[in-house]
């Protein structure tokens, strides 16, 4: 369950990877705050 989630978020996060380097950063910052909340 965890897993998928986890790849949805790295899919996403190379989706945003095509826009600026600005966007990359902060939606990494999100995918690093979601794995966080998952893993606790």
């Amino acid at each position: 369950m965890v897993c998928i989630i986890t790849c949805i978020c790295i899919i996403i996060l190379l989706i945003f990877t095509n826009y600026t380097l600005k966007s990359k950063i902060n939606h990494f910052g999100w995918v690093v705050l979601a794995s966080k909340w998952l893993f606790w």
